[in-house]
């Protein structure tokens, strides 16, 4: 009989961060084993609970005894199952009933019980073996077993559960300890022993506003018994939700500041979600507003309000687990706590301010970076010299970039980074408004580090954009250098998120830099260092994987983008319009003439080493039939038209130009013969084609397009 199957781990406090993706995790692979299992129905689907104090899944249509299942097995050849005069059995198909039989744990299989089909014109012998269904209640065990193990748990905890029976104890493995066990299949308890645990029906409810057990009859009814008596909605996206909206109306006229992570995080805290209105004293509003920010939000778990002019102010919401009619025990409670952080935020900010920023770089001496780079004072010096050299290349001003290169890492020694070190380049930028530095250099302080994250936003002004380059450039390079580069999922110094943001602000802020020339000006200024290695290949590379990754999460076409990045294109300020220019020219119905011809120039063009072509030009006077000299002349023709509209970045009017070399191509093959006795010619006709082949391919690699 098919009913719904409970499960539920009664636990002490789960950790927050990773309490929603736990349970999911756990919901599907007992989903997926019951499926594989043929517990299942095909109209079968898994609901999935997490509180702080509790893991559990509810399965609908789950069956008591699994299907019967048919395994299709391929014995033999007809024509080697059978002897050729007398087809009787072989002594091969005999082997292997007797083999397929032992392993299957059944009697002899007869000749009789096969069956012949035919499968790719070849005719076989087949055996269906049917596999008996099992009950629920016997397989249970390890099938929950099964699922527990193959749970990703980043940390989990030794504890002891103690036997009162026969006064035992033993070591148990798991997020956290385990209390309760409940396992329902509709009304039926499953007897199950997990944890040092047996399973029953009953469960707990709320810590403080629930007190005695509660018993669940029926799987069906968990989650309203819950909520109904054990003051707990258990249902993960719906408690969600709810605060969501409580927290909404809660705010009022305020704008509320609700970031999905603390949304999360607070949905993991609580089991009842109620919403309080908080404040504090008006005067810490002098505070930068990302500290307090991140003050409530990542040290608090608070939700910060704006006004109605998006001005921070004096309230906040917090979301309780515990429902009273006299709140205030709760809200001055709250209120003194983060009365205490914003006095020392504040205390430290007032401080921070009587010393200038230029004053604090010489100690950065005292800073280690990392012992093979020196301390930050060095590195710093390295970002000045990297930036002078870029904003020399944009014809930006040398001296700004420089200033703000020098000032970038000096909030790192001021005590509101050392207490809150998210702030850095943040506070940095205030410290700098306070010593009367100017608007450009302020605001390249504070975005220099940006991206910090996937999606994160550029920094915006050219000063703070050289300064982000150089930044990134002085990480991506000297880390690398000294042996340091990612490894499989191991990335310590961000190295991957690091590329990533150069390779955005390139693009994105359509800069027309050389990334070869980028590495280099950074690896002269590293290369005094003993410890530092030359990575310029591998950062290649490294940086054309990663521009695919970037290209990828376009959304582009995978061949397009290979045919793009097999050119390793130095300048990427124009890549998305080259994939446009190349998807569009696809779309064509005369590319595929141009792809065939180039194709064929590639296979002939492979055979031979590319240093046979080094220091070689075509010699007209070689040029005996008129299709060659045909072809070098359109060659010719075309080649400054290609030049001045790939200036202009009209990447699809080059290709739509290239359209013209076919029919030359095209008699070309037919009337020539490029591989000749005679050496000369067959150079000279091999040079041609490696222009021609340049020609065709100076956007993409074309022969990448040919699916």
């Amino acid at each position: 009989m098919n009913k719904t199957l409970l499960i539920e781990f009664l636990t002490e406090e789960l950790p927050s961060k990773i309490l929603n993706k736990i349970s999911n995790e756990f919901s599907n692979i007992l989903y997926e084993i019951l499926k594989k299992n043929n517990f299942l129905e095909k109209n079968s689907f898994a609901t999935s609970y997490a509180t702080p104090r509790r893991l559990a899944v509810s399965i609908t249509n789950v069956c008591s005894i699994s299907n019967n299942k048919i395994i299709r097995k391929k014995i033999l050849p007809v024509s080697l199952a059978l002897d050729n005069v007398s087809k009787s059995p072989t002594d091969l198909l005999k082997k292997k009933l007797y083999n397929l039989s032992k392993i299957i744990g059944i009697k002899l299989i007869k000749f009789n019980q096969l069956e012949k089909n035919i499968e790719k014109k070849v005719e076989f012998f087949f055996y269906n073996h049917i596999i008996k269904g099992v009950l629920l209640k016997i397989s249970l065990q390890k099938i929950l077993e099964k699922a527990i193990s193959k749970l990703q748990i980043p940390i989990a905890m030794n504890y002891q559960n103690f036997n009162y029976i026969n006064n035992t104890q033993k070591i148990f493995c798991f997020i956290r300890p385990v209390r309760k066990l409940l396992v329902l299949h509709g009304d039926d308890i499953i007897k199950i022993n997990l944890f040092g645990l047996n399973s029953g029906n009953q469960t707990l409810g709320h810590r403080f506003l629930s007190k005695k057990n509660i018993k669940i009859n029926f799987a069906e009814q968990y989650s309203d018994i819950l909520d109904r008596d054990g003051k707990v909605i258990a249902n993960f996206q719906y408690r969600k939700k709810y605060i969501r909206n409580l927290l909404l109306k809660a705010a009022g006229k305020y704008k509320i500041l609700m970031p999905e992570i603390l949304l999360d995080e607070v949905t993991a805290l609580v089991e009842w979600p109620i919403i309080y209105m908080c404040k504090f004293d008006k005067s810490f509003l002098a505070i930068p507003k990302e500290c307090l920010i991140l003050i409530m939000q990542k040290y608090q778990k608070y939700f910060a309000l704006k006004d109605s002019n998006n001005n921070l102010c004096s309230k906040f919401l917090i979301v309780s687990n515990l429902e009273t009619n006299n709140p205030y025990f709760i809200i001055k409670g709250n209120e003194q706590v983060l009365h205490s952080r914003l006095l020392d935020a504040n205390f430290f900010y007032e401080q921070d301010k009587k010393k200038k920023l230029i004053d604090r770089v010489p100690f950065l001496k005292d800073v280690i970076y990392h012992n093979k780079l020196g301390n930050q004072f060095e590195r710093t010096l390295r970002i000045c010299k990297i930036s002078i050299k870029i904003a020399n290349l944009l014809n930006e001003d040398s001296k700004l970039v420089e200033r703000a290169a020098f000032l970038s890492k000096s909030d790192l020694l001021t005590s509101m980074v050392i207490e809150f070190p998210e702030l850095q380049g943040v506070i940095g930028s205030y410290y700098a408004y306070n010593d009367g530095e100017s608007i450009e250099i302020i605001k390249s302080i504070k975005e220099h580090y940006k991206p910090c994250f996937s999606g994160d936003t550029l920094p915006k002004n050219i000063i703070s954009i050289i300064l982000a380059l150089s930044d990134k450039l002085e990480i991506l390079v000297g880390i690398w250098g000294i042996g340091l580069k990612p490894t499989g999922d191991k990335d310590p110094f961000a190295l991957r998120r690091c590329t990533i943001g150069i390779l955005r602000i390139l693009i994105e802020k359509n800069l027309p830099l050389s990334i070869l020339e980028l590495l280099n000006i950074t690896i002269n200024i590293f290369k005094k260092n003993i410890n530092f290695n030359n990575p310029i290949k591998e950062l290649l590379k490294f940086i054309y994987d990663r521009l695919f990754t970037l290209l990828n999460y376009k959304n582009y076409k995978f061949n397009e983008i290979q045919a793009i990045i097999e050119k390793k294109p130095d300048i990427i300020s124009n890549i998305h319009d080259k994939i446009i220019a190349i998807h569009s020219f696809i779309l064509l119905p005369e590319s595929k003439k141009i792809l065939f011809i180039n194709k064929r120039i590639h296979n002939i063009l492979k055979k031979i080493d590319s240093s046979f072509f080094e220091n070689k030009k075509i010699k007209y006077e070689l040029l005996k039939k008129p299709e060659e000299i045909n072809l070098y002349i359109i060659i010719n023709k075309i080649k400054p038209e290609v030049d001045i509209l790939y200036s202009k970045g009209e990447f699809f009017e080059i290709l739509k130009l290239l359209i013209k070399l076919y029919d030359s191509t095209n008699i070309y093959f037919k009337k020539i013969k490029i591989i000749t006795q005679d050496i000369l010619l067959k150079t000279n006709r091999l040079i041609l084609l490696k222009k021609l082949y340049k020609l065709l391919n100076v956007i993409a690699d074309l022969s990448k397009l040919i699916q």
